[in-house]
């Protein structure tokens, strides 16, 4: 005797994935994708032109232009060496 299995249900049109409603691209002040590409290339160029890093090159580049300076006790306020060790550049 065949066992009775539920069909699966559909997921509805109007239920969307985050993801799906998200813009393609962003925009970035006048210059800021060419600063974050330079950024990136200079970081590409001190790891001796090995590949495979690309993402994270841009991720630090963005993440320094956002970066709101020096702290009141004078400390970085956020610590890009410990990055880049964290993603394995150094």
């Amino acid at each position: 005797m065949a066992s009775a299995t539920k069909p699966t249900k559909k997921m509805k049109s109007s239920m969307r994935s985050p993801l799906a409603a998200s813009p393609r691209s962003i925009e970035l002040p006048n210059g800021m994708r060419e600063r974050i590409a330079t950024k990136a290339f200079e970081l590409w160029q001190e790891r001796g032109y090995r590949d495979g890093h690309d993402f994270e090159d841009s991720l630090i580049a963005d993440m320094e232009r956002h970066d709101p300076g020096t702290r009141r006790v004078g400390q970085p306020s956020f610590d890009y060496n410990r990055l880049r060790a964290h993603v394995g550049l150094d």
